[in-house]
């Protein structure tokens, strides 16, 4: 077996088995070859709700590994995950994936307003909420949740709303500015 690769390896006539790195097999068989070490999932999901109602763009990122320290996990991932084709790419993970992630990503933007999620580091939160979500999902797979690498959230719509909101206090000030000029006035005149 290749460096970092682990496989189900099905002999002609024999049952099928997991094989680990160094180890040496001959004869025909038929093996699914697995690639071990963490792989980066990321996804762009617009058009999620903010608690405060504006439209979020939030960019996530983490990592998915498979469980090849058993060899249940290697016959889940088989089994489950890689049933049908001849290849299953971090792509088709992603793809696998997506729903839950777009379903908890959202619900987890509800609960925050964009300022929360813009100023205070809720790595830890998104962490959180991903791995509650997906441990579900991978569950039986072979799959198991690392971690958050990244989680940034952005708005158009909440950039121009803190802009009028900052005009809007200028003028205010300015406007406050001129009520305390005319009280002095007229101060002055008494």
């Amino acid at each position: 077996m290749p460096a970092q690769t682990v496989a189900l390896v099905s002999p002609a006539g024999a049952k099928p088995h997991v094989a680990y790195e160094g180890e040496e097999g001959g004869g025909k068989f038929d093996a699914v070859l697995i690639k071990q070490g963490e792989a980066p999932i990321d996804y762009k999901l617009e058009g999620l709700i903010a608690k405060d109602e504006v439209p979020v763009t939030v960019d996530v990122m983490f990592f998915v590994q498979i469980e090849s320290d058993e060899d249940v996990y290697v016959r889940d991932f088989c089994k489950n995950i890689f049933s049908t084709g001849s290849q299953f790419t971090v792509n088709d993970l992603k793809a696998y994936l997506g729903f839950d992630v777009r379903k908890r990503m959202g619900a987890f933007v509800g609960q925050h307003t964009v300022d929360e999620m813009l100023r205070s580091p809720i790595l830890t939160e998104v962490e959180g909420a991903l791995r509650e979500e997906l441990e579900r999902t991978l569950f039986g797979k072979g799959l198991g949740f690392r971690k958050v690498g990244k989680f940034e959230a952005s708005s158009r719509q909440y950039d121009r709303i803190k802009m009028e909101r900052a005009r809007a206090q200028e003028k205010i000030e300015r406007h406050e500015e001129a009520l305390v000029d005319q009280d002095r006035r007229g101060e002055k005149i008494k």
